[in-house]
């Protein structure tokens, strides 16, 4: 089963172990079909529960303080980045390392299912903060299991299938979403409670799922030395970033491709603004960007694994097109302003989003020497951890002017990010 799956996913006719070692090559097949299926799970509940998206509504559902939802984004992205370079090194000092990943994703689904407690309290402030508060664990655990993640991920699965790998577990997922979204809008018409409990519950279980998948990933023992104290690892990282040119520009462009992600939220104030809130169905927002991982995940992820400078370019320019449409939405005729005309929008920051996500841990998978991967990865998640509270104060500017003059600021940081990533060598380290 495992094999056929694997077939089905991957264009490789002849297996190719490039960088794993001879043991785990016996095992690409099973461990590809265990790893996607982890994450067709684990990117489903990233959806149900999506911080652009679902936690803004329930905070207004809950009548949360808008003091508080600003603070939704930057916890969920720096409470991810930042902690792990301080964990990189004691993940490295284990010979296996999965079992970061299994315990973090049980950490989630417990935060999942305690968030569901808010739900029903009297007071608003208190539920908001109880929510973060439990969105900052989530976050916390999801930076041990990226660094568990990409560092197994590159012992078990050969270079050339990596990108195949990160696409299949994007579209099953999106095409999962789809089904979720779909359920929503023709079955759910208002918001309540319930509602909630439901997604939280559901993600829950699903973060559950992606812990017993990922545990019968089948990883062999992997180098021990190296393993550091968070000072040692620190330092260590800093040294690699000083030392790689090309691992510093990496840094660069992912820091400004950034924008990217923070682009949306603008993109659909917007769309509501113009088209009387016809974007304010929580099920056609997941549908969208359901949709946009199910159609272009799988060709960025072949192309990522031909050249991932290439498909950042690429998901740089649709990215910009995307906003740049937006901007100028607005001062369309009226009769040309609807939701039809809005959702190509949606769709295609959807596609770049999905592009630059894609290739950009492709890249880092296959730059990172396998002797010292946990650092490299720890410490381009711990430099972003810091970019993203630099954006969160980019993004309290909006205050200072529109939605439409923030995308435009957004438009060419992500534009610099497409230019710097051609400067990246193409060159693959073991």
């Amino acid at each position: 089963m495992p094999n056929k799956a694997y077939e089905l996913l991957t264009e490789d006719e002849t297996r190719s172990c490039d960088a794993i070692s001879e043991e785990a090559c016996k095992e690409v097949p099973g461990n590809f079909s265990w790893i996607v299926a982890n994450g067709s799970l684990t990117k489903l509940a990233e959806q149900l529960i999506s911080p652009k998206v679902t936690l803004p509504w329930l905070f207004d559902f809950l009548m949360v303080p808008q003091s508080l939802l600003g603070l939704i984004v930057p916890i969920r992205d720096a409470g991810s980045l930042l902690p792990q370079l301080a964990v990189a090194g004691f993940i490295r000092s284990r010979a296996k390392r999965k079992w970061f990943w299994v315990g973090a994703a049980i950490v989630q689904a417990l935060a999942m299912f305690a968030s569901i407690w808010a739900l029903t309290w009297e007071s608003p402030m208190l539920s908001g903060l109880w929510i973060l508060f439990m969105l900052l664990v989530f976050s916390i655990a999801s930076g041990v299991g990226s660094v568990s993640f990409k560092d197994v991920s590159a012992k078990v699965i050969p270079k050339g299938q990596r990108g195949q790998m990160l696409a299949a577990r994007s579209w099953i997922g999106g095409i999962l979403g789809l089904a979720a979204g779909a359920y929503l809008i023709f079955f759910v018409k208002d918001k309540s409670e319930l509602l909630f409990t439901v997604l939280f519950g559901a993600a829950g279980f699903l973060w559950l799922g992606g812990a017993f998948t990922y545990s019968m990933v089948k990883e062999y023992s992997g180098a021990m030395e190296g393993g550091r104290t968070p000072i040692q690892s620190w330092k260590s990282g800093v040294a690699v970033f000083k030392r790689e040119s090309n691992f510093r520009r990496f840094i660069y462009t992912r820091a400004l491709l950034m924008a990217l992600p923070l682009s949306i939220p603008f993109m659909v104030s917007v769309g509501r603004s113009v088209t009387d809130g016809a974007f304010s169905a929580l099920g056609a927002l997941i549908v969208a960007t359901g949709l946009a991982q199910v159609v272009s995940s799988n060709i960025w992820g072949i192309q990522a694994d031909k050249s991932a400078p290439r498909v950042m370019l690429i998901s740089s320019l649709v990215a910009v097109g995307s906003v740049l449409y937006v901007v100028i939405f607005p001062y369309f005729p009226d009769s040309w302003q609807s939701v039809w005309t809005f959702a190509p929008a949606l769709f295609t920051i959807g596609v770049a989003y999905s592009g630059a996500k894609i290739s950009r841990k492709t890249y880092l998978m296959d730059i990172a020497p396998s002797s010292d991967r946990p650092t490299w990865v720890s410490m381009a998640n711990t430099s972003m951890g810091i970019a993203t509270l630099v954006a969160a104060g980019i993004g309290t500017l909006a205050a200072l002017w529109d939605a439409q003059i923030q995308l435009v600021l957004y438009s060419v940081l992500i534009l610099g990010g497409g230019m710097l990533s051609q400067r990246l060598s193409n060159n693959r380290t073991s």
